[in-house]
C-alpha cells in the first residue's frame, strides 16, 4: 500500500564562520535525527562562495540578507539565457530538448543573444531574438 507525501525543495544558506566546511555542514542536516524519522533531509548540491566579512555586510542586515544572497549566488548571462530560452521554447516546440539539433544551434547563439542585451525585457526579448534569426518558429 502506498501513500502520498510531499517533497520539498528548501534552498537555505549557512555562513560558516567557524570554517567547518562544506561536508560537515551536509553532514549535520542530513544525520540530525528528527522524532520518528518525520523528515529525512538530503543535501542535493552545495554551492560555495567566499566573502569579506564584517558586521555591516549586506548578508549581515535584516531586510537586504536575500538580495544580497540573490546577488551573491546570481546565474551568469548564459545560463540566463539557456534557461529563459529552454522554458519557452518547451511550451511552443516539442522537438526541442537537451541534445537536439535546435537545442544545439540555439545554445551557440546565447553569446551573441547576451551581447545584443536581448534579455533585458525578460524571455519574450529573448524568444524575439530567436524568431527573427529564423531560429525558433512559434507552433502555438
Amino acid at each position: 500500500m502506498s501513500e502520498r507525501v510531499n517533497v520539498y525543495k528548501v534552498e537555505v544558506m549557512v555562513i560558516d564562520h567557524d570554517g567547518i566546511g562544506p561536508g560537515e555542514v551536509q553532514a549535520v542536516i542530513e544525520n540530525t535525527r528528527y522524532p520518528n524519522r518525520c523528515i529525512a533531509p538530503e543535501v542535493m548540491g552545495i554551492e560555495t562562495r567566499e566573502v569579506d566579512w564584517t558586521d555591516d555586510h549586506p548578508l549581515n542586515l535584516r531586510g537586504r540578507t536575500k538580495d544580497a544572497y540573490r546577488e551573491l549566488f546570481a546565474l551568469d548571462g548564459y545560463s540566463i539565457a539557456l534557461r529563459a530560452i529552454t522554458k519557452a521554447a518547451r511550451h511552443s516546440l516539442p522537438g526541442f530538448t537537451k541534445g537536439s539539433r535546435m537545442y544545439a544551434e540555439v545554445e551557440a547563439h546565447i553569446p551573441r543573444l547576451i551581447e545584443e542585451g536581448y534579455l533585458r525585457e525578460g524571455d519574450d526579448d529573448a524568444i524575439w531574438f530567436f524568431e527573427r534569426e529564423h531560429i525558433l518558429k512559434r507552433t502555438s
